[in-house]
């Protein structure tokens, strides 16, 4: 999957540069992507809850927290990806707690200063009652495997999907129009298959977007030159 659509942020992709500023070029552009990934799957969620109080912000400050220590846990072999995970189990945490009006923002906020841990607030999240629709899928995502031959990134998503769809699912207050779109971010989105386009791929779909913009303003019969008096 390719990150691709609006331009990257110069100034914050600098910033995520120099926390990882060991690491060569091509592996730190393997980290970029998810990040990007993440940053435009919060956006397409339209869920205010997720995206208030510079949510960007608070993933950089989340990544330089976590960057610190960089200790891979069973069934990571990337940072990058143990990462993704920390923050999909934010976000779930997120939607759990949500009705006491509280933001992925604050939360991240919280990890990243180190005044509480992310099983912590896990622990919180899975204290969710037996009656409600999701505590089923959120437990499975958020409480750790016991078998760590199941610890792998691919399972962890498909739990990630599963808890969020299922909360999405029986929000009363969101349009269905709005839930089906919801719902369709979910299914697209993944962070740990996702890569930066080459300068090949990246002028090809330059290439292809200027051709059906083209194609829209020939059908709009706007490219036609106006008579001059």
């Amino acid at each position: 999957m390719l990150v691709s659509g609006r331009q990257p942020e110069t100034a914050y992709i600098l910033q995520l540069r120099a926390i990882r500023s060991g690491l060569d070029i091509q592996s730190f552009k393997e980290e970029v992507a998810p990040i990007r990934h993440t940053l435009t799957f919060l956006q397409n969620l339209n869920d205010e809850s997720l995206t208030r109080d510079n949510a960007p912000s608070g993933i950089l400050k989340f990544f330089r927290s976590q960057a610190r220590t960089a200790q891979l846990r069973p069934g990571f072999s990337r940072f990058i990806d143990q990462f993704s995970y920390d923050l999909c189990r934010s976000v779930v945490i997120t939607q759990v707690v949500k009705a006491r009006k509280v933001c992925l923002s604050q939360i991240l906020k919280l990890l990243s200063e180190g005044r509480t841990t992310l099983d912590h607030f896990c622990q919180l999240a899975c204290k969710v009652p037996e009656e409600v629709p999701y505590a089923a899928a959120v437990r499975a995502f958020l409480q750790p495997e016991e078998d760590s031959s199941k610890r792998t990134p691919a399972r962890y998503l498909e739990q990630f999907r599963q808890a969020l769809s299922k909360i999405y699912q029986v929000e009363t207050d969101i349009s269905p129009k709005l839930r089906t779109r919801r719902l369709q971010a979910i299914e697209a989105y993944d962070p740990f298959k996702v890569a930066i386009p080459s300068v090949e791929e990246t002028e090809h779909l330059a290439q292809h977007l200027q051709i059906q913009r083209n194609s829209t303003v020939h059908n709009n019969g706007s490219g036609t030159t106006p008579p001059t008096a």
